[in-house]
């Protein structure tokens, strides 16, 4: 059974979560369609928070930052061209501009169905003439879904992503460089110094960026090169694991689109109460950006993507000490 509550605020801003056996419990908030919390059991039976969130809600509500939130209507950087894109990082457009979806107040309805729950946000952008809606389906086997889709009312751009920080060993003053990632790519998106995509290049077998290991790749070296803040493309599989060892967590990662962000929180990071460099590592899946034509919609022309997050734990693991070892 999937248990649920809803906790609104003064701000208008209502906090939504869902638990599922005390093994994962997932919070959301209607500010920009976000995931706010997402707890989760390690190898041990413990239940902790494995993203990048504040220590309170009042100050995520206060400090907004991208993490957890829909970005949109355009994730990503792009050049302006004759387009009606607001210049909001100089001379670029970022991040769907100063009042994209991550700061706007979602309408959202709650359907129980007998093998899921559904969150479902919708948002009439009238700006930028889309009618868009974020359905997040949790299920018993501990699976989040997030399907996103969009219809235009007029010629548009639509390039949405979701912005979460993970960070599997459940005390967020860590570092990723315990974890592992997997990447089903052979590809990465070549940026110039601006972070705008400017083509793509091969990757080669032990490449710094090569993650294409089933068992995983460590980022213990995340500081030989600076961390990763990389648009991969994903192949034909488009998965992405993201393990920590120690704890016995994993997150799998399985999406329709063809590409995906990978970023390790490269600075010290004050907006969320002064956690460390490398604190977290997003998969923000999305079509690579600064390509207009690529994320164009017609009137009356849709957009569907999904993407699931599998909340796993490692098998055949034993416990030492305080930690969870693969056999």
């Amino acid at each position: 059974m999937i248990n649920y509550s809803v906790e609104k605020t003064k701000e208008s801003i209502d906090f939504i979560t869902f638990n599922i056996h005390d093994k994962l419990e997932i919070t959301f908030a209607n500010i920009g369609a976000s995931i706010f919390e997402i707890k989760f059991s390690d190898c041990a039976g413990n239940l902790e928070n494995i993203v990048l969130t504040p220590n309170s809600r009042q100050y995520w509500i206060e400090n907004r930052t991208f993490s957890g939130s829909i970005i949109g209507p355009l994730a990503g950087r792009y050049e302006i061209n004759d387009t009606s894109l607001e210049v909001n990082r100089p001379p670029y457009h970022f991040h769907g501009g100063n009042t994209g979806y991550d700061k706007k107040i979602w309408d959202f309805e709650i359907n129980e169905l007998p093998y899921e729950t559904q969150l479902i946000f919708t948002l009439n952008d009238l700006e930028n003439h889309l009618k868009v809606k974020v359905i997040y389906s949790i299920n018993q086997h501990l699976q989040l879904k997030m399907a996103i889709s969009a219809i235009a009312t007029k010629k548009t751009h639509f390039n949405p992503t979701n912005h979460i920080y993970f960070n599997l060993s459940g005390n967020n003053q860590d570092t990723v460089e315990s974890h592992t990632l997997y990447l089903s790519s052979n590809q990465y998106f070549v940026e110039n110094t601006e972070k705008v995509i400017i083509g793509s290049s091969k990757i080669t077998k032990d490449d710094i960026l090569d993650f294409s290991d089933l068992d995983g790749k460590s980022l213990k070296n995340l500081s030989t090169f600076d961390g990763l803040d990389t648009t991969f493309s994903l192949g034909k599989k488009k998965v992405g694991i993201i393990s920590h060892p120690q704890s016995g967590r994993a997150v799998k990662i399985n999406t329709t689109l063809p590409a995906a962000v990978v970023f390790t929180l490269n600075q010290p990071q004050i907006h969320f109460e002064n956690k460390p460099k490398y604190s977290g590592i997003t998969f923000e899946t999305q079509y690579p950006a600064n390509n207009l034509e690529k994320v164009m919609l017609k009137a009356g022309e849709e957009y569907f993507s999904e993407t699931t997050y599998s909340f796993l734990n490692l098998k055949d693991k034993k416990m030492d000490g305080n930690s969870c070892n693969l056999i």
